[in-house]
């Protein structure tokens, strides 16, 4: 068993949303456990299909050969491993996905040529954080990946501190959020 499981400190942000999962359902009159279950694997496979999907776009622009192009698209769609992982309603699936989303946006802001802080461009970074944070809320250890991307933006990319501080904020975001739902339930 990992870490968390000794330490008692398993994250409840995916519990918290299979419970808004069951209450929604439960509002339509319609909640039956293997519907929770198929509607629970539909949001996964979304999610890690729209990873694969970013992370493929981003991947795109550093292959230069038309047939290595095709041949990392048809692999990122359909490669059977990420598949049966996608859809499974887990912490290290949820996690992988919002990370790769989260990096994709903001790779995908780097690539563009005008990339200064514009509103839109505001909102991308700190969605791009967001969504880092909320694989953080997910699985701690995806804090080794954040960590390596954020340095990886700064002595690679050479993306500039005001955009890395929006990043930043969009993960300390998602983290505070998660800090006052969670203190908000143990109050009451």
């Amino acid at each position: 068993l990992t870490w968390e499981y000794g330490a008692q400190i398993r994250a409840t942000f995916q519990p918290y949303f299979a419970y808004c999962i069951i209450k929604l359902l439960e509002t339509f009159h319609c909640y039956d456990p293997f519907l929770t279950a198929t509607v629970l694997r539909l949001i996964s496979a979304v999610l890690g299909w729209m990873g694969s999907f970013l992370v493929s776009i981003v991947g795109l622009h550093y292959i230069e050969n038309a047939w290595l192009r095709k041949f990392f698209i048809i692999m990122s769609s359909v490669f059977a491993p990420l598949i049966f992982v996608h859809v499974h309603f887990s912490s290290e699936g949820w996690s992988g996905s919002l990370a790769f989303t989260g990096m994709a946006v903001a790779m995908l802001l780097i690539q563009k040529k005008d990339r200064e802080t514009k509103a839109g461009t505001i909102a991308l970074f700190l969605l791009s954080g967001f969504l880092m944070g909320l694989s953080y809320i997910c699985r701690f250890q995806s804090v080794i990946v954040v960590f390596a991307f954020m340095l990886w933006l700064l002595f690679i990319a050479k993306l500039s501190f005001k955009n890395l501080s929006w990043i930043s904020l969009g993960i300390m975001a998602a983290i505070r959020l998660e800090e006052r739902r969670v203190g908000k339930e143990c109050r009451s």
